[in-house]
């Protein structure tokens, strides 16, 4: 986000200064920046924030909602508790829904149903309205979110051994790795440290890097999703299934244990 402020009041300040944006297009690292841009303004959840959020509105909207909303609290308190003071079969079936509500679990399909018919569909990054039941690990490290494990198999490299560093290396027992949230690709290529290397940031200002690849199957700006393959491990020999998978998380600007994050 603070590289798109950076970039547009570059623009707007080329416009103030009479100078022709155009030129710059036409270099490729201008190019590579506007499809940056262009693939971010796709990402779900940016769109919920900048443009889709159903309750953005100005301040002085939300002062007058919220008075509304005080008062009609008010009203809504006073004629329960009304309601409640008056002994009378009239008010026995209001009274019956209100215990009910209280004191009996909702379903809320009805709610779902609701969302989707006025807003659209449901925002997979939300976790409170996520209905998909795919298998997980909860999280530890107080990040708050629910992983997949990008492989499964074994820990050879606890973190902060010699060779794991800020991650940790699994011995995988299969080829493929698994993204273990969705995300945007920041990253798709060779490092010196890991190899071929993938770099996805998720929601919550989560980060994982998957290395020591044999094969990577997403480019960065792709958009990935929980489970998705984003590559496979190199085979540690002939005729051998699975190899070595270089695991890291980073929460904020700190790398956290992998395997507080996600069952490894």
């Amino acid at each position: 986000m603070d590289d798109l402020r950076k970039r547009r009041q570059q623009r707007i300040q080329h416009i103030l200064n009479g100078e022709d944006p155009g030129e710059g297009r036409r270099n490729s690292d201008w190019l590579e920046q506007l499809e940056h841009e262009r693939r971010m303004q796709e990402d779900p959840e940016y769109a919920w924030h900048i443009r889709g959020n159903p309750w953005r509105t100005s301040s002085s909207r939300v002062d007058g909602t919220i008075k509304f909303q005080a008062v009609a609290a008010v009203v809504l308190f006073a004629s329960v508790w009304a309601m409640f003071q008056w002994e009378h079969p009239v008010v026995a079936e209001g009274q019956a829904f209100v215990r009910a509500a209280l004191t009996e679990e909702q379903r809320l399909d009805d709610v779902y149903a609701w969302y989707e018919d006025r807003f659209g569909e449901l925002p997979s990054f939300v976790p409170a309205m996520d209905r998909q039941q795919a298998e997980a690990e909860h999280v530890g490290a107080g990040i708050g979110r629910a992983y997949i494990a990008p492989v499964t198999g074994s820990v050879v490299e606890p973190f902060g051994g010699i060779r794991s560093g800020a991650g940790v290396v699994v011995r995988a027992s299969a080829s493929s790795v698994a993204s273990m949230d969705e995300g945007l690709v920041i990253y798709a290529g060779e490092t010196q440290e890991t190899g071929q290397t993938v770099v996805v940031r998720h929601p919550d200002g989560v980060e994982t890097v998957y290395g020591y690849l044999g094969e990577i199957k997403v480019a960065k700006d792709d958009w990935v999703e929980a489970g998705d393959s984003i590559g496979a491990v190199r085979s540690s020999g002939a005729g051998e299934v699975g190899g070595l998978l270089y695991f890291a998380v980073k929460k904020g600007n700190s790398f956290v244990d992998p395997a507080d994050v996600v069952a490894l």
